[in-house]
This record gives C-alpha cells, structure tokens and sequence, in this order.
C-alpha cells in the first residue's frame, strides 16, 4: 500500500490519494489529525509534498508519528517534499504571505523524524532517492530552488 498525502490535484495512479478537502472522486477525504485508518507496518511508502508547511508543530509531529506507526519495519518509507523556510523565498506561496507563527525548517523535520524513532533520515537531491518505487514522483511539479526532499525508513 502506497500514500500520497495532502495529494490535492497532485494525483498518483495506483495510490491511495488523500486529502482533508478532496478535488475529485478518487481523493480520499481523512483528516491527518485524527487516527488514521491503517493497521501498523502496513504501509510501504508513503509521499507528503508541500502539506507541513501549513500546520501547527504538534500536528506535524502527529502526522510523523502516524507516518512511522503504518510503516513497514523493513522495506518501507517516507518522502517529504517542502519548502525550507530558512529560505527568504519560502515565506510566500502562491503570492501569499505564510503565517510565520510556526514556519517550518528543513532541520526541524530531521529532528521530528528522529524523534519519532526513524533511524534512516537522508536529504536527496529531486532526481534521487532510497526506492526505485519513488522514482514516479520525481519531476511532478516545478520545485523552486529552496525545496528541500527527506526520505526517512525505519
């Protein structure tokens, strides 16, 4: 089983896309906050692009805890695809100003990550990755230069 969460219109055939406010039919509609639906370790990767930014720090670590629980133990992970706030360019998306309250860092999530007992966390350059199964995410969107990809396995 494959995630694509937060997918908004950013779908991934063969996967189950999810998102809090769904743009189509084959979205599932799941709030991330909440308990997700899914047995532990029974997940093999799972995709969060551009999501994080938007929430608080408790609900991102939740949504990371939860990312670890439904994973499989040894051939399942995580890629996260964001914007590094450190970047002057990454205070705006889509010509809107973030709520800088809580902005989020590209170390921030490595240090959420190990906190919730990953203990594989590598940055990767856009056409890199620790799967060949990942490799259909590469190049779904254009990336500005501060984004940054994290992939993380148990």
């Amino acid at each position: 089983m494959q995630l694509n969460l937060g997918c908004g219109s950013a779908l991934i055939p063969g996967w189950i896309n999810i998102d809090k406010a769904p743009t189509c039919d084959s979205v599932t509609k799941l709030d991330l906050n909440n308990k997700w639906p899914w047995a532990d370790g029974s997940v093999e990767l799972i995709t969060i692009s551009h999501m994080l930014y938007s929430m608080t720090k408790a609900q991102r670590y939740h949504i990371l805890s939860a990312c670890y629980r439904v994973l499989k133990l040894a051939e399942g992970f995580l890629r996260i695809t964001e914007d590094d706030y450190a970047c002057p360019a990454c205070k705006w998306h889509n010509g809107m100003p973030l709520d800088a309250t809580e902005p989020l860092f590209k170390s921030e999530i490595k240090n959420m990550l190990q906190a919730v007992g990953f203990m594989v966390i590598q940055e990767m350059d856009p056409s890199e990755t620790m799967s060949d199964n990942v490799m259909i995410l590469q190049h779904r969107h254009a990336n500005p230069p501060a984004t940054f990809f994290v992939e993380a396995a148990k």
